[in-house]
């Protein structure tokens, strides 16, 4: 039998006071919805009970009985899209143990009812392992009992139709008990409103649906005074309805629906669309929670930094590079390389498999990107091969060493991944992105306006022209332009494109253009006056939100680069040009570099000397442009300066990347009145001119 308590409830004659202690709700965020109407939904006070909202419109759309057509989604609910949809089986989970705080970060966001915003938005890399996060959190909630619905899209399974997403959550959330009557009792008064516009259809069967869903649904109350649920019988004044439900002693906890993959909806315009409604009815009602997973497109970007700056939404990053990953994929690789050694112990014996350098090798190899690690051991477990034989192809296409014929590529998967997001670029701007790619990969990460102003190119035709290719490489956003490089999410992409057998018509295998155009405009910055080269800097300051840069610092950060990676650039260049090392490299003015000593590392630099030995010894007219032996009066007098604290530099003696030594290398550089004595030390470089060392 009902408890007092309970019975007292029942009994209550109007709304309480709301003035009285306890009469209002203590979480700002519990409101209670009714509808007035089928278009305008109205607050009620939290304490008010289910007998008196059986008076409400609300509640007859949730418990008069409606049959709802079993033909309503038939043609417009992706079915195959679902949580557990045979389609996508065995759907990607994350592994165990792995990413245990984001995913508990995540369920206390989802359960936690003080939350700051109540839209959430993973994005990370192509293969940073979103759909498996997503895929492993929708279960957890559905655990819970608080997963509203889930679908996962996919383009090249069809599953990306914007006109038929929100039939697919109301056909999900139809399984959820009154859901389905408060659907048939729109579609009753709106035959065709599965016809509509989204924004209708997101209106009456997402955002109404679900308010009066979250005000109606049973909930079990428990009786402090019984200890067990207690079930009430209540009427309806008028017209005479008996009706079992359940007290409605506050709100339920919001539901959580899930978008994997929103960047794989068809038309950008829809995606957005999707945010704005999504926005929209996260800024009115709580009954739902929202998360969406997609790659870091620009125009999903923008849109949901601006929901972040208006409090609606949490943006998480999934990073490959951090720590957590780095450990979670190597912890992954650890225990299914166990999974198939135990699998085929009769093949591999007692040994232990792999052996650690192997092992090694595939985890630096992985560097935190799932997509890699499970393809590599998906490979390595498929049935018609032993694990050595397929081992050994896996450390072939590590090592980028061609395969054996008819031995099939490890890594397909992957650039068949690859392949997809360079087939989508605009074909009026496809050499072009497959140039400036080939650039970020001829030189170290670079920030955006450092880059445009070394190639003379404008940001906003760097931003453009990169615009589809962010799920591969990493754009900041504006107010990071200034600091934040360039890179590729993982090194997988750089040795798919540099392959020809893997690339196909994109690959870019020879570097040295690129290479060449960089080191010129290195050079460039270097024998430039400071205040002349950055009068001479020009950008769009309406691309940058933050404080707009000044010219000095721009300079500065292009200095610095220059002075810290011309060198190692220059070594990567085989059989270099004689034009270019006439007019460039030996054309430079190395007493420049005193100004910038600091920033040249010591070892970079002596590979370059010696590089530059190489390329110059033969060449009649600069055979003597690197020398250690005095070839002149001024020769003389550098080398009686410096011989008494340092050795020679051996230019012969093939550099092996070994630490600089700690006694002193000189080597001099230059002819006539322009000759710079350099001297290495373990920490800098020192450069010195004629004028400075005088008359010894």
């Amino acid at each position: 039998m009902p408890s007092k308590r309970i019975t007292k409830i029942l009994q209550t004659k109007g709304p309480p006071d709301t003035n009285r202690a306890g009469g209002a709700s203590t979480n700002p965020e519990i409101e209670n919805f009714v509808s007035d109407g089928w278009n305008n939904v109205a607050l009620l006070p939290p304490q008010v009970t289910s007998s008196r909202l059986l008076g409400a419109r609300a509640f007859d759309r949730a418990y008069v009985p409606i049959h709802l057509p079993d033909d309503v989604f038939s043609g417009s609910a992706m079915t195959d899209a679902g949580l557990h949809s045979t389609a996508r089986f065995p759907p990607p989970r994350c592994h165990l143990n792995t990413r245990k705080s984001l995913r508990a970060r995540i369920i206390h966001w989802g359960t936690n009812a003080e939350r700051e915003s109540r839209m959430l938005w993973i994005m990370g890399s192509a293969g940073a392992g979103k759909s498996a996060l997503a895929q492993s959190l929708a279960e957890e909630f559905k655990g819970l009992g608080i997963l509203g619905a889930a679908l996962f899209f996919s383009r090249s399974n069809h599953r990306d139709d914007p006109d038929r997403i929100i039939a697919t959550l109301a056909y999900q959330l139809c399984f959820r008990e009154p859901y389905a009557n408060i659907v048939a009792h729109f579609v009753r008064d709106d035959p065709m409103l599965m016809k509509k516009d989204r924004t209708t259809q997101f209106k009456h069967l997402i955002i109404q649906s679900t308010n009066i869903f979250m005000i109606t649904i049973p909930q079990r109350v428990e009786d402090p005074e019984y200890g067990q649920s207690t079930h009430i019988t209540v009427e309806r004044p008028s017209p005479s309805i008996t009706i079992n439900t359940q007290v409605l002693l506050g709100p339920k906890p919001p539901l959580v629906v899930f978008l994997d993959g929103l960047d794989e909806c068809r038309s950008e315009e829809a995606q957005c669309e999707f945010i704005d409604l999504i926005c929209a009815q996260v800024r009115q009602t709580y009954s739902l929670l929202w998360i969406i997973c997609s790659r870091p497109e620009p125009h999903l970007e923008r849109a949901f930094r601006k929901a972040e700056a208006e409090g609606l939404c949490w943006v998480e990053e999934l990073r490959i590079d951090d720590p957590e990953a780095q450990s979670d994929v190597e912890r992954y690789l650890r225990d299914e390389f166990e999974r198939i050694a135990r699998k085929y112990q009769d093949d591999l014996g007692e040994d232990t498999w792999p052996p650690k350098d192997i092992f090694d090798k595939i985890v630096g190899a992985s560097s935190g990107h799932f997509l890699f690690a499970t393809t590599l051991i998906r490979y390595l477990d498929q049935s018609h091969s032993t694990p050595r034989s397929q081992l050994s192809a896996i450390v072939a296409a590590i090592d980028g060493v061609p395969l054996p014929s008819g031995v099939t590529n490890p890594l397909a998967y992957i650039d068949n991944l690859y392949l997809e997001v360079l087939n989508r670029l605009d074909e009026r701007i496809r050499s072009e992105a497959l140039e400036l790619l080939a650039i970020c990969m001829a030189c170290p990460p670079l920030p955006v306006l450092c880059l445009s102003q070394l190639l003379q190119t404008d940001v906003s035709t760097i931003l453009d022209t990169l615009f589809s290719l962010h799920s591969i490489i990493s754009v900041p956003y504006d107010e990071n332009l200034v600091e934040e490089p360039l890179r590729f999410y993982h090194a997988s992409f750089t040795d798919f494109l540099t392959n020809p057998d893997r690339s196909g018509i994109f690959s870019q295998r020879d570097l040295s253009a690129h290479r060449y155009r960089i080191i010129e405009a290195c050079f460039h910055v270097l024998a430039s006056s400071r205040t002349s080269y950055a009068n001479g800097l020009i950008w769009d300051s309406s691309r940058f939100s933050a404080a707009n840069p000044s010219n000095l610092s721009v300079f500065h950060g292009l200095l610095t680069f220059a002075a810290t990676h011309v060198w190692d650039i220059c070594t990567r260049i085989r059989d270099p040009k004689l034009g270019f090392v006439r007019s460039t490299v030996a054309g430079f003015d190395y007493r420049l570099l005193k100004s910038v000593g600091n920033a040249v590392p010591p070892q970079q630099f002596v590979k370059f000397l010696q590089w530059l030995y190489s390329v110059t010894k033969d060449i009649p007219a600069l055979s003597t442009f690197v020398r250690t032996s005095a070839q002149s009066d001024l020769d003389f007098q550098f080398i009686k300066y410096c011989a008494w604290v340092s050795q020679p530099l051996d230019m012969d003696l093939e550099y092996r990347g070994e630490e600089v030594e700690n006694i002193p290398r000189y080597a001099l550089v230059g002819f006539g009145e322009k000759t710079a004595l350099i001297l290495v030390i373990p920490d800098c470089v020192m450069i010195y001119s004629i004028e400075e060392i005088g008359d010894v």
